[in-house]
């Protein structure tokens, strides 16, 4: 695996994950691998390996970002510096091919960085930042309980 992410920045990555058969806005509870995680949605807990598609199976999930010219890719590793892209939507060209490995931000896109997929502001998780606890989950505790709290790992 390349180098991990940090934790403190799971908050702020906008995932859709299928755990429980229906394909949700997740959050991050902890990275396993580069494409592989812990993620919770407000239906429940569990695994989640990041794929090149919006039609997810269970066990699936999906991170996007976008370029300079507005193209979107699908995130399919996230390291602490890169991503690996595969093209999704094309803007005004795309700046990337398939399975390109480009630097990342939370910032605006530039010639030099794609922009991850990040909550838009008054959306649910940014507001309240919380998921239903699942009592039988031995990732329960791990779950965002309060906007100012970090995921426990």
């Amino acid at each position: 695996m390349g180098r991990p992410l940090n934790k403190k920045i799971f908050p702020a990555m906008q995932p859709f994950a299928n755990i429980t058969g229906i394909t949700l806005q997740a959050v991050v509870n902890k990275q396993t691998a580069t494409s592989q995680y812990i993620m919770s949605t407000v239906a429940g807990t569990g695994r989640a390996e990041l794929i090149a598609s919006d039609t997810l199976d269970v066990g699936n999930a999906y991170l996007t970002a976008v370029d300079v010219f507005g193209s979107t890719y699908w995130v399919t590793k996230l390291m602490a510096h890169e991503a690996i892209l595969v093209q999704r939507t094309m803007g005004t060209q795309y700046a990337y091919d398939n399975d390109y490995p480009a630097l990342w931000t939370f910032g605006p896109a530039t010639d030099q960085y794609v922009q991850l997929a990040i909550p838009p502001l008054g959306s649910w998780f940014a507001l309240y930042g919380d998921f239903p606890a699942q009592p039988d989950s031995q990732y329960a505790s791990s779950v965002v309980s309060d906007p100012g709290e970090l995921p426990r790992v």
